[in-house]
């Protein structure tokens, strides 16, 4: 099972592999966005904003109650839990949750 995590997300109950790439992938949107550039986004989207990650998906940010909320695909949800974590190769936002990507 190396570098494959399963998940049972499809409707049948099956359990359907891809792999870590995939989900990091999902994870990551290009560029450098602070979350001050997340909430000027989701204003400028009159509510809400849509990034699509390095793995061609795409990510719709909302705000709720001051936080910024991650939907992903398949009711996946995660929230901005630790904003701007500046890293030599992009910017971290710490979620709680995790974001599926389409499968299947």
């Amino acid at each position: 099972m190396s570098g494959k995590i399963w998940t049972a997300a499809s409707k049948k109950g099956r359990f359907w592999p891809f792999s870590a790439s995939v989900a990091l992938n999902f994870h990551v949107v290009p560029g450098r966005l602070t979350a001050v550039e997340f909430y000027k986004k989701i204003k400028a989207g009159g509510g809400s904003a849509v990034l699509t990650t390095v793995a061609g998906e795409d990510l719709k940010l909302t705000e709720a109650q001051g936080n910024i909320k991650i939907e992903g695909t398949q009711g996946s949800v995660g929230f901005v839990t630790e904003t701007d974590v500046e890293q030599s190769n992009g910017m971290i936002h710490v979620i709680n949750g995790v974001l599926m990507p389409t499968i299947g």
